[in-house]
């Protein structure tokens, strides 16, 4: 990320939306929520997918002490890179080698699995709402023919990745497995957690996955896969399966109360 001497004067993180609070992409919510643990001062803007590194959303721009700014895309090489400047905490660094193991299989799961599962449900299966919700700045003609270019390359994405090939429901009955499973390990983890005096003030406010006193990079992927389906009016089916884990829901609001009081949920 540049000469390791300089230091951020300001970070903003374009966000793909004007409006403040939780957006509809897990990447976003991530990224935000690792900057807000380590107290990262930035903004959020709204910024452009044209600009974006990588042609991806999210994405940031620093500005260091000396004038210069630099353009970072792709959450987990921004994340990767700010910690290589110390900007961030390094929360794995204290991972056993099981625990490393676990936390990456998480963030595969949840980013290389789940999230072509749910870009099925929403822009194949329920792709109106989301064009309209992702595309609300453009005029209905305009919105028509990109919302069709999108939906298209999504097609041929998930048709050579290979979640195209499966059927509505076998799609959905492996989104339910993924999230039954992770449910099962929260459970575990808050049952240590109450063992552990759980809510003795503010630094046990929270439970986190792999039943440790601090967040792994898994938590951060995972708060931002839960969060985008709770409030992403595109996943009904998504919507209503979280929704019957209790402990997903109770792991989510309990992160927001701690470092989201200012958004909405």
């Amino acid at each position: 990320m540049g000469d390791s001497s300089k230091s951020p004067g300001s970070i903003v993180v374009n966000r793909g939306f004007p409006n403040p609070g939780y957006t509809w992409s897990p990447f976003v919510t991530k990224l935000e929520f690792r900057l807000r643990h380590s107290g990262v001062s930035h903004v959020c803007e709204c910024g452009s997918l044209s600009a974006a590194p990588k042609g991806k959303i999210p994405y940031i721009e620093v500005g260091h002490a000396d004038g210069t700014k630099e353009k970072m895309g792709d959450t987990s090489l921004i994340i990767q890179a700010m910690e290589n400047e110390g900007w961030l905490k390094d929360v794995n660094g204290s991972l056993s080698e099981d625990d490393r193991l676990a936390d990456l299989g998480v963030r595969a799961l949840l980013e290389d699995k789940l999230y072509f599962y749910r870009t099925r449900e929403l822009w194949v299966d329920n792709y109106y709402t989301m064009r309209d919700h992702i595309l609300s700045q453009l005029s209905y003609p305009m919105r028509v023919l990109v919302g069709y270019l999108i939906y298209r390359k999504h097609l041929s994405i998930l048709y050579g990745q290979g979640t195209m090939r499966y059927d509505q429901g076998e799609v959905a009955s492996f989104r339910r497995q993924i999230w039954e499973t992770l449910a099962r390990q929260l459970l575990v983890s808050r049952r240590k957690w109450v063992e552990m005096d759980g809510g003795g003030g503010e630094e046990k406010q929270c439970f986190y996955l792999l039943g440790g006193e601090g967040p792994t990079e898994a938590d951060f992927t995972l708060f931002g896969f839960i969060i985008a389906v709770m409030v992403n009016e595109a996943g009904p089916e998504s919507k209503r399966t979280v929704g019957e884990f209790e402990v997903l829901e109770d792991y989510a609001r309990r992160i927001h109360g701690r470092f989201f009081g200012d958004y909405e949920l």
